[in-house]
């Protein structure tokens, strides 16, 4: 190799390593640990993923729907996929599929079932695009209650306060629609009950 063509790479390879550099510190330190630091500070729980825990474990996550068959639950979104809390996987289904429609045949049957109910709302025979939706309208939660009281044995005033304590608003009052998180209030259901438990048999 002579002198001229090693200067000649040396001309070509510099720059790009340089800019490569650059570009690293630049994305690394002036981007990413920067919003990092920020996510951590301002939005802590956000930035871990939202965990949910009870007896000191994580549950599950508020960004993430699990699969609820227990009549004294309320349940979310069917889902073609299998729910899983430490790797949620979906599914594209086809609406035109035949599975698609055995599937709401499926939800359609067993809602009416449990709760007596003709006309479920929408959500609750469909999944979500996402196949991973926590979150059911209010709608969708009311047609519900009767069965949880059935099941739980409750007040119907303390069911409600616990659904307020879930309920997320539109974003500013505009963006978004009224919704509850699904997992959460199943989870405050068994903390409710276990500390109603404890009180009686105090």
């Amino acid at each position: 190799m002579t002198a001229e063509l090693k200067k000649q790479i040396m001309n070509e390879w510099i720059p790009m390593l340089k800019l490569w550099i650059a570009m690293l510190f630049v994305i690394v330190f002036i981007y990413a640990l920067p919003a990092t630091l920020l996510s951590h500070i301002f939005f802590y729980d956000k930035s871990f993923g939202s965990l949910i825990h009870s007896h000191h474990r994580v549950v599950g996550s508020a960004l993430f729907g699990q699969e609820f068959k227990n009549p004294a639950y309320f349940w979310t979104r069917p889902s073609m996929t299998t729910y899983k809390n430490d790797l949620p996987s979906t599914e594209d289904v086809h609406w035109l599929g035949d599975a698609f429609w055995k599937n709401y045949e499926q939800e359609r049957r067993v809602f009416w079932l449990q709760n007596h109910v003709d006309q479920p709302t929408s959500e609750l025979l469909f999944p979500s695009s996402s196949q991973l939706d926590p979150h059911l309208s209010l709608e969708s939660v009311e047609l519900q209650i009767p069965r949880i009281l059935k099941y739980r044995q409750m007040p119907l005033k303390d069911l409600r306060a616990l659904i307020a304590r879930h309920t997320q608003k539109p974003f500013l009052g505009l963006f978004g629609n009224t919704s509850v998180n699904i997992l959460q209030v199943n989870i405050g259901l068994d903390q409710y009950m276990e500390k109603h438990h404890e009180s009686t048999h105090a």
